[in-house]
């Protein structure tokens, strides 16, 4: 692992994680808690070998595609 990447859980776990927080947040304000798409977190952790380089945004296109979405929200990967 990379001196970058150090610290960072295996990618499906971090997700996990920031999603149960996210949602722990949103319930602190009365919102509704946000759902995992398998079809987007598939194409994330397809994308996981980009955890030892600089964060970018990348194309949401084909991701709204793929998983019949209309919108999305944060993209870093």
């Amino acid at each position: 692992m990379s001196e970058a990447s150090e610290g960072i859980s295996a990618p499906a776990t971090y997700a996990e994680e920031l999603v149960e927080l996210t949602n722990e947040a949103r319930g602190t304000e009365g919102l509704e808690p946000l759902k995992i798409s398998e079809c987007a977190e598939s194409a994330a952790l397809g994308r996981e070998a980009l955890v030892d380089r600089e964060l970018e945004h990348a194309p949401l296109k084909p991701v709204l595609v793929a998983c019949e979405a209309d919108s999305a929200a944060e993209n870093p990967s």
